[in-house]
């Protein structure tokens, strides 16, 4: 992820600006609460702390995933300046996150009421893994939202965007999300594949009761 730290000095200003409305569709879709424990899975710089923190309110927490040190440095910047008490970042290979080591470096027992995930499960390796271990993290019922992109056709940028973002826009994230969800829903934000190298879409479901 060496390039993401790199990446992430130049994120907020080229990329972040194309996807503020997909993120605003992405945190309302989570239904939030005061009081729930969010997971920002691959949460980059923060672009979704702005929406998820005052959503979950003082006795709510948002913790925040990255493997990319550039990346999460960016983020803990945006934390301390606009004084989010309630984030909590946390770098590490998403593989390898327990709910142990949540537990200790959060000070309090953990399980995710909710978890978001955007542009992370079409670059992330072994993605397949970090999906069922974060999904293993969620509350029966809770909310797992992907937002991502998908070229079901390559155009000239397809090629443009697997390249800047280390992606693999053929990936079809959100099946793993069908098979392990009720109330699953797959839907695009917005078909301008001219600008994101294919469809970006939303998909949502609430974990299967045990």
């Amino acid at each position: 992820m060496s390039w993401y730290d790199t990446f992430s000095s130049f994120y907020d200003l080229t990329v972040e600006p194309h996807y503020k409305k997909a993120r605003k569709i992405g945190v309302a879709a989570l239904n939030l609460k005061e009081g729930d424990v969010v997971l920002d899975l691959a949460c980059g710089t923060g672009s979704n702390f702005k929406y998820l923190s005052p959503l979950v309110g003082k006795t709510g927490l948002v913790i925040g995933l990255d493997y990319s040190k550039g990346m999460i440095s960016k983020a803990k910047k945006k934390v301390t300046k606009n004084n989010w008490g309630n984030i909590i970042l946390i770098q590490v290979d998403a593989k390898q996150i327990s709910k142990e080591q949540l537990n200790k470096i959060c000070g309090r027992e953990i399980q995710f009421d909710n978890v978001i995930c955007v542009l992370g499960l079409s670059v992330i390796p072994k993605h397949e893994e970090v999906f069922e271990k974060t999904y293993a993290l969620l509350k029966p019922v809770g909310n797992y939202v992907i937002i991502d992109i998908y070229a079901d056709k390559f155009v000239p940028q397809s090629w443009w965007t697997e390249l800047v973002a280390r992606a693999d826009l053929k990936r079809k994230s959100w099946e793993l999300l069908e098979k392990n969800t009720t109330s699953f829903s797959l839907n695009n934000i917005s078909k301008k594949r001219h600008l994101h190298g294919g469809l970006l879409y939303i998909a949502s479901g609430k974990k299967k009761s045990s």
